[in-house]
C-alpha cells in the first residue's frame, strides 16, 4: 500500500466531521470534485469503503470508524504544530478564519479593513459555524470566534467585548407572534423563555440571525427580541429583556500568535473602547 497522503486524510477528516461533501469543500476552499476524488483515492489505497453515500449525505463505516480514530489523533497534532509555526511570526500576516459576530449586533466590517490596511498582508476568511468549540477550531482550522454566550467554552480563552441586552420591538402591534433569532440553543432559549415571562403570545418563526428579525418584524410579521441600540420605532416599554456576553475567543495555542492577538484587540476596542472587559487568560 502506498504511504498515506496527508492531504487524503485532511479531506476525509472533513467530510466525517460535516457529513458532507459540499460542506467539506466550502469549509476547504476547494472544489466539490477535488474532495471526491480525494475520497475515492483513499479508499483505493486502502482497499476498503470508508463511508456510506446516504440520502442525507455521507456515513462512516465500520472501517471509516476505525480509520477517524487515528485520523483524529493526527489532525490535533498538525494543527497544534501549525499554530506554533504561527505564533513565532512578528509581523501579522497571512490569512486568519473567523467566526463574525451577527452584523445587527455589531458590523466590524470597517474595522477589519482599518486593520488590513495597516497590515496588507492579513488576508481574512468568514467561517459561518453554530457551535464553536476547541474541537472545532481544530477541524475548521479557525483562528479568531466571536460568540454570543453567558458560558464561553472553558477550553478556549478570550474576553467579553460587550454585553448585548435584547429588548422586545412590535411595532405593528402583533405580540401574538414572536420571532427568535440565533444558532445556538443557548442564544434561542433565552429568547424562548423571555416570551414566556412576557406571558403574551407564542413562538411562530425562528431565523438564523438578527437581521431576518429585524426584516420579519418591520415587515408585520410579529414581534421579537431585539438589540436595545436599535434606533426604530416599536420598542415596548417591558421588564423582560435577555442580556448575553458578545465574548472574542481563541484557541489556547495561538495565545502568542501576533496575527491573532493584534486583530483581536483592534477589534476588541473597536467595539467597546471605554470598557475593561472580562477576560479568561487570552490578550491583556
Amino acid at each position: 500500500m502506498d504511504i498515506l497522503n496527508w492531504d487524503l486524510l485532511r479531506y476525509f477528516h472533513l467530510v466525517a466531521n460535516h457529513g458532507s461533501v459540499s460542506q467539506a469543500a466550502r469549509a476547504s476552499s476547494v472544489s466539490h470534485a477535488t474532495v471526491l476524488r480525494a475520497i475515492n483515492k483513499l479508499e483505493d489505497q486502502l482497499g476498503s469503503r470508508i463511508f456510506d453515500h446516504i440520502q442525507s449525505g455521507y456515513r462512516l463505516t465500520p472501517q471509516g470508524e476505525e480509520l477517524l480514530i487515528h485520523v483524529d489523533s493526527i489532525a490535533e497534532e498538525v494543527a497544534s504544530l501549525e499554530r506554533r509555526a504561527r505564533a513565532q511570526g512578528k509581523q501579522p500576516s497571512g490569512e486568519l478564519r473567523m467566526v463574525l459576530p451577527d452584523s445587527g449586533i455589531t458590523d466590524l466590517l470597517s474595522s477589519i479593513r482599518a486593520f488590513q490596511a495597516n497590515y496588507p498582508d492579513v488576508t481574512i476568511a468568514s467561517v459561518d459555524l453554530a457551535n464553536v468549540s476547541e474541537s472545532t477550531f481544530m477541524s475548521e482550522d479557525i483562528q479568531i470566534a466571536f460568540i454570543l454566550t453567558n458560558s464561553p467554552p472553558e477550553s478556549l480563552v478570550g474576553r467579553q467585548v460587550a454585553k448585548i441586552n435584547l429588548v422586545p420591538y412590535c411595532p405593528n402591534g402583533n405580540d401574538e407572534n414572536w420571532i427568535i433569532w440565533g444558532k445556538t440553543t443557548e442564544v434561542l432559549d433565552a429568547q424562548r423563555q423571555a416570551i414566556l415571562r412576557y406571558g403574551q403570545g407564542s413562538v411562530s418563526m425562528t431565523m438564523s440571525n438578527h437581521e431576518q428579525a429585524l426584516e420579519a418584524v418591520t415587515k408585520g410579521s410579529g414581534a421579537a427580541l431585539l438589540s436595545d441600540k436599535l434606533a426604530i420605532g416599536g420598542r415596548q416599554e417591558s421588564k423582560i429583556q435577555v442580556s448575553l456576553g458578545l465574548w472574542v475567543l481563541t484557541h489556547p495555542d495561538l495565545r502568542r500568535d501576533i496575527s491573532v492577538i493584534s486583530l483581536m484587540r483592534h477589534l476588541s476596542e473597536r467595539i467597546n473602547p471605554s470598557s475593561l472587559p472580562e477576560s479568561r487568560s487570552a490578550v491583556s
